[in-house]
């Protein structure tokens, strides 16, 4: 797959609806609730801006199924890469547990850290 072009407005509203239904219920909206949720009345109308991210490379469809829509990212390793981030600015000492923290706060401060270093070892 080449290299995504930029969205309209419209499109990435679309794109985020998508998104956010993905990652909260496992699986893409219907062309239905894209609609309500764009104020878009018709069907005809999501289809063609699904049509376009499509096109653009932001999503694929399987055929004609309902909720087949899936993102071409994986937002699981755009997570994994601002964990790895964190952790780099961290161990170079530019990220720092503020000094008005509880010992509690710190702890888990640490435990997040620790949960991100071994996210990230195994990618």
């Amino acid at each position: 797959m080449g290299q995504k072009t930029e969205l309209t407005a419209r499109q990435t509203q679309v794109y985020n609806i998508i998104k956010d239904c993905i990652l909260s219920q496992g699986y893409g909206p219907t062309v239905r609730e894209i609609g309500e949720q764009t104020g878009i009345r018709s069907p005809n109308g999501v289809m063609c801006h699904l049509t376009a991210l499509e096109k653009k490379g932001w999503i694929k469809r399987t055929g004609k199924l309902s909720r087949s829509i899936q993102l071409t990212d994986n937002p699981t390793d755009a997570l994994i890469t601002s964990c790895k981030e964190v952790l780099k600015h961290y161990k170079a000492g530019r990220l720092q547990v503020a000094r008005k923290a509880s010992k509690n706060e710190k702890d888990k401060i640490e435990a997040a850290l620790d949960s991100i270093k071994s996210l990230t070892s195994k990618r």
